[in-house]
C-alpha cells in the first residue's frame, strides 16, 4: 500500500503541475488541480501513517527480542547447571492474555532443549481485577500448590516474585536441600535474595545489569548477546563478583 500511495501522489503532483499551466485556457483546471492537491494531502497522509505504525512495530518487536532474550538464557542456563528436565514458569494470572508468552516459552524451550509449562498461582477471589500485584497478595501455600501440582518439574522459574510470608514457603527449602526443583526467578523485588542465593533456597535470578543500556540500538541477533547489553544472571558462581545487586 506504501508504493500505491507514493505512485498516486506523483501522478496527482504531475497532474496539479500541467493544470496549473492550463488554468488559463481551460476552465476545469482549477478545480481539478484542487482536487489533485487533496489527493496529494491523503496519500501523504496515507504515507506517514503508514511510516509511524512501521516504526511503532519495528520498536515493539526490538523491545521483545531483549524479552525474550532472557528466556532463552534462563533455558540454556538449565542445560548447562541443573541437567535440562521440565521448567514451570510461574506467570502472572492473566498470562494466557500477553500476546509475547507465546515467544517467550519458546524461547526458553530453544535455550534448554526440554519441556516448558505455565501455570499461575490460584488465589481467593479475581486476582485479574485486584488493584494489588499478584506477588502482594498470593501467600505461601499458594506459590507452594502451583509447584505440587506441577511436581515432575525439575526447575521452576517465577516471573511474579515469591511471596511475602517467606518463611513458610516450602519451596525455599526443597531448593535448598535438593528434595524439590531449583528456584530461578526475573526481576523479583525479595528481601535478602543475595542470602537466598548463597545458601541455595534459590539457584538463581535474572535483573537488570547496572551497565544495561535502554535504547532503540536493534538487538543483537545471538540471544545471549542481546541479555548482555541489559540483564544479568546471577547464582552462586558470580554472586561475590555482583556484590551489592540483592543487597547481599
Amino acid at each position: 500500500m506504501l508504493v500505491l500511495y507514493i505512485a498516486i501522489m506523483i501522478v496527482a503532483l504531475i497532474g496539479m503541475i500541467i493544470c496549473s499551466k492550463k488554468q488559463n485556457t481551460l476552465a476545469i483546471a482549477k478545480p481539478l488541480s484542487i482536487l489533485l492537491l487533496l489527493v496529494v494531502v491523503f496519500c501523504g497522509v496515507m504515507v506517514l501513517k503508514d511510516q509511524f505504525a512501521g516504526t511503532g512495530e519495528s520498536l515493539r518487536e526490538n523491545e521483545n527480542k531483549f524479552y525474550n532474550a532472557q528466556a532463552f538464557v534462563v533455558g540454556d542456563y538449565v542445560k548447562a547447571n541443573l541437567a535440562g528436565g521440565k521448567i514451570l514458569v510461574v506467570a502472572d494470572p492473566n498470562y494466557q492474555k500477553d500476546v509475547r508468552m507465546t515467544d517467550f516459552v519458546a524461547a526458553m524451550k530453544k535455550g534448554s532443549g526440554g519441556d516448558v509449562v505455565v501455570d499461575t498461582v490460584q488465589v481467593p477471589g479475581n486476582a485479574n481485577e485486584m488493584a494489588e500485584p499478584i506477588s502482594e497478595i498470593m501467600k505461601a501455600k499458594d506459590f507452594d500448590a502451583v509447584i505440587a501440582k506441577n511436581s515432575d518439574a525439575k526447575v521452576v522459574v517465577t516471573m511474579i516474585g515469591l511471596p511475602r510470608d517467606l518463611k513458610n514457603l516450602k519451596a525455599l527449602q526443597s531448593c535448598k536441600s535438593g528434595k524439590g526443583p531449583a528456584l530461578i526467578l526475573f526481576s523479583a523485588d525479595v528481601p535478602q535474595l543475595g542470602s537466598m542465593i548463597k545458601t541455595g533456597m534459590v539457584t538463581a535470578a535474572v535483573t537488570v545489569s547496572p551497565k544495561a543500556v535502554f535504547n532503540e540500538d536493534p538487538a543483537p541477533s545471538d540471544a545471549k548477546a542481546a541479555f548482555a547489553v541489559r540483564y544479568l544472571l546471577v547464582d552462586k558462581a558470580n554472586l561475590a563478583a555482583n556484590k551489592g545487586i540483592f543487597g547481599n
